[in-house]
């Protein structure tokens, strides 16, 4: 079904419309047979991603909103169908009158700062209490912290999510935290296989190779356990989705790659990965730790959230094979 205008039609607002797991949303629920209307924000409206939704049907606002600036956006935006803002990660009031569902997202890695992606999601969450949606998914993830027992406390981006998903408890919003899972993408960008000096190919992690994570086509399939959050009477408020294509080792991963190149899995130490800068020794190896120990969902059972889907996902086999490999790999 196309995206709807019919103005009884549920009105979804998405955070971050133009990125993974926002336009992931759009189109899985614009698969459905039920009509949705689709509000999307984003940082700018001029890139190619957000004229092609406009030319869809959806409409689609610019802003940027700070925790600080919260009372201040929130009063500029009253009345205002667009404002010309960048967008982080934020949901004004103004933007979602009328609003039955939103998405939200937040972005660590942007910045890399655990308080300020706290404070943004409490926002979040906030905001869409006050206005009264009947529905607010939430991408969450686990927290480390309590699962290791205060022990392991620097998987940042996972406590963050999972600080907030309990502020949504505690305050009362309706919301279902769909998870999300390991990025397949990842293994065609930062992780992706590099040439070596004899003509083969190594992906280098810190991770066990034997740690198994659940690998998701992001782009492809994380709207399909939204629409299953929103469209199922089993999930809506109060429950949790676990997203997921296949559980895969990090050594599987690569074995499956490696069917077009001589590719292997190398376990590189924590401090070779962190000089990357992609994040401190410390969060690397609480990570690779708690994958060992709990793994990815800290040991939940991923069955009951594929039992309901439009479709199934694509397994990892069927993401590689529609890669550009020899674009991708150095």
């Amino acid at each position: 079904m196309a995206i709807s205008q019919d103005p009884q039609a549920p009105l979804i607002v998405v955070c971050g419309a133009t990125g993974i797991q926002g336009g992931s949303v759009i189109e899985a629920l614009a698969e459905s047979d039920k009509p949705y209307r689709f509000r999307g924000l984003t940082r700018d409206t001029n890139k190619p991603v957000a004229r092609a939704l406009v030319s869809r049907g959806v409409e689609m606002l610019q802003v940027d909103l700070k925790v600080e600036n919260e009372l201040n956006v929130v009063e500029a935006f009253k009345g205002a169908k667009i404002s010309f803002v960048r967008l982080y990660v934020f949901m004004p009031k103004s933007y979602v009158d009328g609003l039955e569902f939103s998405q939200v997202v937040t972005n660590f890695w942007e910045h890399k700062n655990k308080q300020r992606e706290i404070d943004e999601g409490q926002m979040l969450v906030r905001v869409s209490k006050t206005v009264g949606v009947s529905l607010l998914v939430w991408s969450g993830l686990e927290s480390v912290s309590e699962l290791s027992g205060g022990r392991l406390t620097h998987v940042f981006h996972f406590d963050s999510k999972a600080a907030v998903t309990r502020y949504a408890q505690e305050i009362g919003v309706p919301f279902v935290n769909v998870q999300a899972g390991q990025y397949a993408s990842n293994y065609t960008q930062h992780w992706r296989p590099r040439k070596q000096a004899d003509g083969s190919y190594r992906i280098k992690l810190p991770w066990n190779p034997d740690s198994v994570a659940p690998v998701i086509d992001m782009v492809a399939d994380y709207g399909i356990f939204v629409r299953e959050a929103i469209e199922e009477p089993v999930f809506g408020a109060g429950t949790e989705i676990l997203t997921c294509g296949e559980m895969l080792s990090f050594r599987d991963a690569a074995a499956q790659l490696s069917q077009s190149k001589n590719i292997t899995y190398i376990q590189t130490s924590a401090e070779e990965f962190a000089a990357q800068g992609r994040m401190p020794v410390i969060e690397v190896e609480d990570i690779r730790q708690s994958l060992i120990e709990y793994g990815y969902y800290g040991g939940k059972d991923i069955a009951p959230s594929l039992m309901h889907l439009a479709r199934m996902p694509r397994t990892f086999a069927e993401f590689a094979k529609e890669q550009d490999w020899e674009a991708i790999i150095d």
